[in-house]
């Protein structure tokens, strides 16, 4: 969340409320959805099938 432009204050309080006082198991699932996106791509909703992230040429 900091990376992605959320205050270092505000990303300790969300995760305070929503990922510590939580069962890990929850947050678990939510971070393996998250890094299935990074890693793969989206589902796309219409089609029900993964849409793969466009490359980066960042060389």
């Amino acid at each position: 969340m900091i990376g992605g432009g959320t205050a270092p204050e505000e990303a300790a309080a969300l995760v305070g409320t929503y990922i510590a006082a939580r069962p890990l198991a929850e947050a678990h699932i939510l971070a393996a959805d998250i890094l299935g996106v990074v890693w793969v791509g989206s589902l796309d909703a219409t089609e029900q099938t993964m849409k793969p992230k466009e490359p980066v040429d960042d060389f």
